[in-house]
């Protein structure tokens, strides 16, 4: 029995680009909490078998620069 992928790439011909579609994301509240999440996922992808791809875009945030010297 195959599964359904669980994100699909939809092409859009009104723009001419490729969507992601049923992707999720997470939020670390910390750089070693984000290392952690990526770990988990690589040891996840590496147990299941067959082909597979994995996709991850990073987004750093710093929403203060409290503590800094002026």
């Amino acid at each position: 029995c195959e599964q359904s992928p669980a994100v699909y790439l939809r092409d859009d011909p009104l723009f001419g680009t490729l969507q992601l579609q049923q992707h999720s994301e997470l939020r670390a509240p910390t750089a070693e909490r984000a290392a952690f999440y990526l770990d988990a996922a690589i040891a996840s992808r590496q147990r299941d078998e067959g082909d597979a791809h994995m996709l991850y875009t990073l987004h750093v945030y710093q929403y203060s620069v409290a503590g800094r010297g002026g």
